[in-house]
């Protein structure tokens, strides 16, 4: 079942017409606060017929987890790893150049002031300014924020600073903020980039031995008179210079924690999922900290950790999906059904256009032998996520063996087989059909 978005109507000259996804978000991030933002995504999922692509969906989503991270603080940590893995995904997968541009500016934010990953800010900065031409809105923020953190060479400093002198009117996005300041009042933070002149060096020519002819030799000195030896006087030392203080690495926040818990999830390096995000814990206490600590127990098939952990996650944040729906995961794996179709319903209550929690639950409703609810939600996986072979695979075998309706069984065979690329798994599907 598709959610459908709720339309803003704009009037322009008494003709009233639907605003489209991409302005009623901007309108939003621009008027409201960032968990406002977040709550209006989660109530309308993407989806094909939503106007925008995914990556446009998760561009807004991103920058929406951003605006929430600065203004909610218990909320940092899990915003922080949330907007980074969407905007991530935006220049990877965005064909908006636009929106690419404005990634890298959010995430170099980030990175700056939430990870404390200065080098990454400025690769952020350095890829924003590949992309970005003179027209683009961050232009002069581009090249503000660079010459404020990147060592950039002399001749290219001055070539940027020169740049930026000649947009007085310009308006700097704030990195930290996420507001405009005028350039004028941000030039004090730039030092000017013109060299200090050398002093002039004199140079003194050695001085001219005087040529004596031969015909008149010179008479050797008289020597001088011995002089009693000076005591010798004791050497004067200077003390050793102080050497320059080693530089402190940054503190690493929960947020930094998660980040590394995140990626070492991603790399299959659970062990190290499960230190980082225990460490994250103990920093402060999180749903995506208990999420990933969880999820690094049920990868190394510690079920009864990773079941204790999504237990106590739950009952102290009730209304998160995905905590909900991988105690769902656990509890069905234990054959607790009952328990488990309750957890996948409240995950579906807060995220009910989760194609994959839908999935899960008609797999979990065919094991309860709840074979019309089953079918309801595989039904409603596949409309959300029409190319997914696991459901469709899935409603070949409840149809053939199930409900014996051999012709819905071939019909979705047809569809399976365009979309599966094992060739295998076709033919073992294929043995359901008669």
């Amino acid at each position: 079942m598709h959610y459908k978005l709720l339309f803003l109507l704009f009037f322009t000259g008494g003709i009233i017409y639907n605003a489209s996804f991409d302005e009623i978000m901007r309108d939003m991030l621009s008027r409201r606060p960032g968990e406002a933002v977040l709550l209006y995504l989660e109530k309308n999922p993407w989806h094909k017929d939503l106007g925008i692509s995914a990556a446009e969906y998760r561009y807004y989503r991103g920058v929406a987890n951003i605006i929430t991270a600065r203004q909610i603080y218990y909320k940092k940590a899990d915003c922080t790893v949330n907007a980074l893995a969407d905007l991530e995904y935006v220049l990877k997968n965005s064909f908006s150049v636009a929106h690419k541009i404005n990634s890298c500016i959010y995430l170099a934010s980030l990175s700056r002031h939430e990870i404390k990953n200065n080098k990454a800010a400025v690769r952020y900065l350095q890829q924003a300014w590949s992309l970005a031409g003179k027209n683009h809105l961050f232009y002069y923020s581009i090249i503000y924020w660079r010459l404020v953190w990147e060592s950039i060479s002399e001749p290219e400093y001055s070539r940027l600073f020169d740049q930026l002198k000649t947009a007085k009117n310009a308006r700097i996005f704030d990195l930290k903020t996420l507001k405009f300041f005028s350039l004028s009042s941000g030039m004090k933070n730039i030092k000017s980039a013109a060299p200090s002149p050398i002093p002039a060096v004199v140079i003194k020519k050695p001085a001219l031995q005087k040529i004596l002819s031969p015909a008149a030799p010179v008479k050797p000195p008289p020597p001088e008179p011995k002089k009693n030896p000076e005591p010798a006087t004791e050497l004067k030392t200077e003390p050793a210079p102080t050497p320059p203080p080693v530089p402190v690495p940054p503190k690493e926040t929960a947020a930094i924690l998660l980040v590394k818990a995140q990626k070492a999830l991603d790399n299959e390096d659970y062990d190290l999922a499960l230190e980082d995000a225990g460490r994250a814990l103990t920093l402060e206490s999180s749903a995506q900290a208990y999420l990933l600590t969880g999820q690094a127990y049920y990868y190394l098939e510690n079920h009864n950790k990773s079941s204790a952990v999504f237990k106590k996650a739950c009952s102290l944040y009730p209304e998160h999906a995905a905590l909900n729906y991988w105690y769902g995961v656990l509890l069905a794996k234990n054959k607790q059904y009952d328990e488990a179709h309750n957890y996948y319903k409240k995950s579906l209550s807060v995220d009910p256009g989760n194609p994959v929690v839908l999935m899960n639950l008609g797999s979990l409703c065919l094991l309860m032998e709840s074979f019309s609810e089953a079918e309801d939600a595989w039904l409603q996986a596949l409309t959300l996520d029409p190319e997914n072979p696991y459901i469709i695979r899935n409603l070949v075998i409840f149809y053939a063996k199930y409900k014996d309706d051999q012709p819905k069984a071939a019909e979705y065979f047809s569809r399976y087989e365009k979309i599966e690329t094992n060739r295998d798994s076709i033919t073992y599907i294929k043995t359901f059909l008669k």
